[in-house]
């Protein structure tokens, strides 16, 4: 910063770039949406989004890195967004094959950049669900018999969600 002082009026003219003005980030406030997957014993794509505000203006820049995890444990592998644009935010997350039904929290970590600061948000919840299930009873037939007999019952269990093995 440079002031100048002219003088007059029996002053003398006197002047000061010794100090300077610091210009910090815009506070940001950063957001995830709530996501849902049903239970598979494949991996499968799920779609996790973030907003990220400023009273700054409008966030065009940085990205946001999505984490997944229950308990302080990371689930799956992180992945970041593209730039941030207009303030929002997405990446497709991988969530593993076998991840047992419950609810996740999810951690959007946004970096900062274009002169905004970083933030993060993890008050939102990715919820794997049970997935459903079909059970098929097979027909079966006995003759009669006055004496106890031993009849070969069967079910078939299937789901989209994988072999149900349990």
């Amino acid at each position: 910063i440079a002031a100048a002082y002219s003088g007059g009026g029996g002053f003398a003219a006197s002047s000061d770039n010794t100090h300077s003005l610091t210009v910090g980030a815009a506070a940001t406030t950063t957001a995830a949406s709530n996501a849902a997957a049903a239970f598979s014993g494949n991996n499968q794509n799920v779609a996790l989004s973030a907003t990220v505000t400023s009273a700054g203006g409008a966030v065009n820049a940085g990205t946001v890195k999505f984490t997944v995890s229950q308990g302080g444990v990371t689930v799956g592998v992180p992945v970041t967004s593209a730039a941030v644009a207009a303030g929002g935010a997405s990446a497709t997350y991988v969530l593993p094959g076998g991840t047992a039904a419950g609810a996740f929290t999810i951690t959007a970590a946004y970096s900062g950049g274009g002169g905004f600061a970083a933030s993060s948000d993890n008050t939102h919840s990715l919820t794997v669900s049970t997935a459903s299930t079909t059970t098929t009873a097979s027909n079966a037939a006995a003759a009669f018999s006055g004496n106890n007999q031993n009849v070969a019952l069967s079910a078939t269990v299937t789901s989209a969600g994988g072999a149900v093995n349990a």
